[in-house]
């Protein structure tokens, strides 16, 4: 499998075959800057709730250059993340820790871990990719540089050889053009820039369809995968993983299953199921 990553800086992507594109993320958390409550979407929201929002996102798409791509993906939901919500706001700001009122909770929230263990969850994300190699007169020049970088990727993965540099002008000339943007999408619907590990981990989540995949959770806190500017170029990091399929041996349990009991909720409740817990 071809890697269809070739560079990535911030939330803009290049990808193997030429084009430039911006990825940011629709909907983001309460705890994201300059949005006060999360933005749910899926079956469980009124109807006239959720066409309201597809009406939103629908001219949004609509009112962009080039052919904007919307991407609706269901990211898996481990046990843990639920623990972690239900505790929030009940750690001693100094200390870390669950006070001893908090002690009813906590059995509470065990016997949710309990419940929710084995169970596969799902919560669906959305996610806004916009070309910029279109439109602008600025932008027909990374169109020519993004043909003939297609047509290199393909003969240089054959050969085994590094992909196509990006230089730093090219860098600040769609850092220009995102934030350009960024200033058409305002006011239209919630959304923030997607992190270098949420567009490697929308490429790892379709690969481990079927099987155990990394979290969301986990890539969102992420600080893995960036390229950064050297000597006028941008350099990232391997990518070549991605281009591994995944094979998973029948008969086999599940890492999820093999993991024991006890392991998650040392992590949750800091060793003691019943004691005061620590944030991690």
């Amino acid at each position: 499998m071809r890697v269809p990553i070739r560079h990535i800086a911030g939330h803009l992507l290049w990808s193997a075959e030429g084009h430039t594109s911006a990825m940011y993320r629709l909907h983001p958390g309460a705890d994201e800057p300059g949005h006060s409550s999360e933005a749910v979407t899926g079956a469980y929201l009124p109807a006239v709730v959720r066409e309201e929002q597809l009406q939103r996102i629908t001219h949004l798409v609509r009112s962009l250059s080039g052919e904007p791509q919307l991407f609706g993906v269901c990211a898996q939901v481990d046990p843990s993340e639920v623990a972690w919500r239900m505790l929030d706001g009940l750690h001693d700001d100094e200390t870390g820790e669950l006070g001893p009122e908090a002690g009813p909770w906590v059995e509470h929230v065990e016997a949710a871990l309990d419940l929710l263990d084995g169970q596969e969850m799902h919560r669906r994300t959305l996610w806004l990719a916009v070309p910029l190699s279109t439109g602008a007169r600025n932008g027909r020049g990374m169109v020519t540089r993004g043909l003939g970088v297609g047509a290199f990727g393909a003969l240089s993965d054959s050969l085994g050889l590094k992909p196509s540099p990006v230089s730093d002008t090219d860098l600040a000339r769609a850092r220009e053009k995102a934030a350009q943007i960024e200033a058409q999408m305002a006011g239209a619907v919630p959304f923030r820039p997607a992190r270098p590990a949420e567009i490697v981990w929308l490429v790892q989540h379709a690969l481990h369809r079927g099987i155990g995949e990394p979290l969301l959770s986990e890539a969102a806190s992420s600080s893995l995968y960036a390229g950064r500017v050297r000597d006028g170029l941008l350099v990232s990091p391997s990518y070549a993983d991605l281009g591994q399929v995944r094979l998973e041996e029948g008969g086999s349990p599940r890492a999820a299953d093999a993991v024991g009991e006890d392991g998650g909720r040392r992590a949750l409740f800091g060793g003691s199921s019943s004691g005061a817990a620590r944030r991690g």
